[in-house]
């Protein structure tokens, strides 16, 4: 009986591994939010990642979270780390800004790189913020299985700093 079991368990082990195979490897998520805001003061908000504390979707799910700021914390080569019981270790650096234009970011969530674009443009008289997140888990089965689990959370996360972000810039003096 105990044999049965046990094989049966290393089945489905071996059933979840091989359909994690033939999952897709990558996952490109994109949301996009319109702001009555310049450019400038929306983009001041995805630029300086201490300014993230007010809109991050993430730090809402783990609240004892540690945050520990490099030396830069504006633009190109700013960067984080967090280390918390619930969304465990990880580190953020803005690989590139380009003032006024986009943020670009590289992730790492417990061993797992991913990236991140955020876009601001003039849109009649609106900005228009765009959050893009990719992550691509080569021949990893497993990651393939987490991409289908976050694509869902992730997504809700750019809704909420979409929110968010928009509340703060339409708030500031024009």
């Amino acid at each position: 009986m105990i044999k049965k079991i046990l094989f049966s368990i290393a089945g489905l082990i071996v059933l979840l591994l091989l359909i994690g195979f033939v999952l897709p490897a990558r996952l490109h998520i994109s949301k996009s939010v319109s702001i009555h805001a310049p450019v400038s003061a929306v983009f001041e908000e995805i630029n300086d990642l201490k300014r993230w504390e007010d809109w991050q979707y993430w730090n809402t799910l783990d609240p004892k979270m540690q945050i520990v700021y490099g030396e830069k914390t504006v633009g190109t080569g700013a960067s984080y780390s967090w280390e918390g019981p619930v969304l465990d270790k990880g580190n953020l650096t803005i690989s590139e800004s380009v003032p006024d234009k986009s943020v670009a970011l590289t992730m790492n969530f417990g061993g797992n790189p991913t990236s991140g674009l955020y876009t601001v443009e003039s849109e009649n008289g609106n900005t228009k913020l765009n959050f893009n997140f990719y992550a691509d888990q080569g021949m990893n089965p497993i990651g393939r299985w987490i991409n289908v689990f976050m694509k869902g959370e992730i997504e809700k996360s750019f809704d909420y700093a979409g929110e968010k972000i928009k509340a703060i810039a339409e708030a500031k003096p024009k």
